[in-house]
C-alpha cells in the first residue's frame, strides 16, 4: 500500500512541476493517474482497511513494476517532445533563377510521389519540383506534431525542409525563419542580395506557400509596417491581424489576398 502511495505522490509532483514549467506545461495532465491512485488508496487503506494489494508479487516482480511505473511519465515526456520535434524531411526544387510565389498543395492523388536521399529507406527526403509557375502537387501527406487528446499543438516550422535551385542542388536556399537568423549563410545572402526563402503566414498544410526573393525586392511581396497598420485598421478580424502583425512576420499585399482565400478553403 506504501508503494501505490508514493507512486500517486509521485505522479502528482511530476505533473504540478510540469504545470508550472514553460516548456512541458500541457503535461499537467500527468497528475490525473496519481490523484486516480491516491483515491483508490485511501478508500482501500481506511474504507476498506486492506493493508496490501492483491495480487502477491515476488520481490523482483515488485521492483520491475515499481521501475516501470517511475520511469512511465518520464518516458512519456521524451516522446512527446520527440513527436512534437520530429523533422518533416523534404526537398523542394524550384526552376533556375525563379522569384516569386511558391504554392505547394500536399496530398493530390495526382501529384509527385518521389524520395531522395537517405540509405535504405532511412532518413530519405520527399522530393517536390515546382514548374515555372511557382506550383507544385504533391501525393504527400504533410504530417502535424500535435497531439490533440492532450491539447498540444506544434506550430508548422521549416524543420527538415531544403531548398534548391534546380542548376544548383549544392547550396541551399536560405529560409527566413527565427532558428535561422544567426545561420551564417543567411547573413551573408542578406548583405549580397541573395535570394531568399521567405516563409508566410500561409505555411500552413495541405497548402504552403512561400516566397523567393532578393532581399531587396521584400517588399514587392510582402507590406510593410506601415501598411500592415492601415490593414488592421480596415479589416481588425482577419486571418492575420493579431498574431501576425508586428515588423518580423511575412505578410502578403493584398494583392494576394486570393491565397488567403484558397489556403482556407483546403483546410475545411
Amino acid at each position: 500500500m506504501k508503494r501505490l502511495r508514493n507512486i500517486s505522490i509521485y505522479y502528482i509532483i511530476f505533473g504540478v512541476l510540469c504545470a508550472l514549467s514553460f516548456v512541458a506545461f500541457k503535461l499537467w495532465r500527468i497528475l490525473i493517474p496519481g490523484v486516480i491512485l491516491l483515491v483508490v488508496f485511501i478508500i482501500l487503506r481506511f474504507i476498506f482497511r486492506r493493508k496490501k494489494l492483491p495480487p502477491k508479487l515476488t520481490k523482483d516482480q515488485s521492483l520491475y513494476v515499481s521501475v516501470f511505473l517511475y520511469a512511465l511519465p518520464i518516458l512519456f515526456t521524451i516522446w512527446v517532445y520527440w513527436y512534437t520535434e520530429r523533422p518533416f524531411r523534404q526537398t523542394i526544387i524550384i526552376p533556375e533563377n525563379y522569384e516569386g510565389v511558391v504554392a505547394i498543395q500536399y496530398g493530390q492523388e495526382d501529384g509527385q510521389r518521389q524520395w531522395t536521399g537517405g540509405f535504405l529507406g532511412i532518413g530519405a527526403s520527399r522530393l517536390i519540383k515546382v514548374d515555372t509557375f511557382g506550383i507544385s502537387f504533391t501525393q504527400f501527406k504533410f504530417h502535424d506534431n500535435d497531439i490533440k487528446l492532450l491539447d498540444i499543438y506544434s506550430p508548422n516550422s521549416s524543420n527538415g525542409l531544403e531548398i534548391y535551385f534546380k542548376n544548383d542542388l549544392k547550396h541551399t536556399i536560405p529560409i527566413n525563419v527565427e532558428d535561422q537568423y544567426d545561420k551564417p549563410e543567411f547573413e551573408i545572402s542578406k548583405k549580397e542580395n541573395r535570394p531568399i526563402a521567405y516563409l508566410t503566414a500561409l505555411y500552413s498544410p495541405p497548402l504552403i506557400i512561400f516566397v523567393v526573393t532578393k532581399p531587396s525586392n521584400y517588399h514587392k511581396y510582402f507590406m510593410t509596417l506601415e501598411e500592415k497598420k492601415k490593414e488592421q485598421l480596415k479589416n481588425p478580424n482577419i486571418y492575420y491581424s493579431s498574431f501576425y502583425f508586428d515588423d518580423n512576420k511575412n505578410i502578403l499585399k493584398e494583392k494576394y489576398d486570393y491565397l488567403y482565400k484558397l489556403n482556407s478553403e483546403m483546410n475545411k
